[in-house]
């Protein structure tokens, strides 16, 4: 379709980057992570924490994404 985009593309200001790059120093810092990936519960971890932190709420794709 011409003209047609993406709804799961994600637009990211630098608060936003910024805030999702805390959390991810956090959780490896805390030793939440394991060896090079997030697993579930991780993810879902810094999934909640990122919306309770950012407006609007970014999908699971476009987290893992960034």
């Amino acid at each position: 379709m011409k003209g047609h985009q993406s709804q799961d593309k994600a637009y990211w200001i630098k608060r936003n980057v910024a805030y999702f790059l805390c959390i991810r120093i956090i959780i490896v810092d805390n030793s939440m992570a394991l060896n090079t990936y997030f697993d579930k519960n991780r993810c879902n971890y810094m999934m909640n924490t990122f919306k309770e932190m950012t407006y609007p709420f970014f999908t699971k794709s476009q987290l893992k994404n960034k």
